[in-house]
């Protein structure tokens, strides 16, 4: 829903999840990252071995974050004008990862 679009509803991907398998509704449709597994771990400063055993949603907020301080312009500032303590903050109350749904 990024620029006043609506939502990019698509069929499951059989190659990722089993319809059959989806515990919520609607089963059939849902949004879906094109390349969930992307993800530069030395860009972050985190080891390889680490990234692949973060929750995917982990690795994705770190991306969101980084992007929602770059569309700030902060990152795009001279280091000295740069504020030191700058944060992003979010929340996460969402548990499908361990139940796979």
């Amino acid at each position: 829903m990024r620029c006043g679009k609506a939502a990019d509803l698509r069929y499951i991907p059989v190659e990722r999840f089993s319809p059959s398998e989806v515990q919520r509704e609607p089963r059939s449709l849902g949004n879906f990252l094109k390349s969930p597994d992307v993800f530069d771990h030395r860009f972050f400063g985190i080891s390889g071995r680490e990234a692949k055993s973060m929750d995917p949603q982990q690795r994705l907020a770190l991306q969101v974050a980084y992007e929602a301080l770059e569309s700030s312009g902060h990152c795009s500032m001279l280091t000295e004008q740069q504020v030191s303590d700058v944060g992003c903050y979010l929340g996460v109350g969402a548990v499908d990862f361990e139940r796979g749904c």
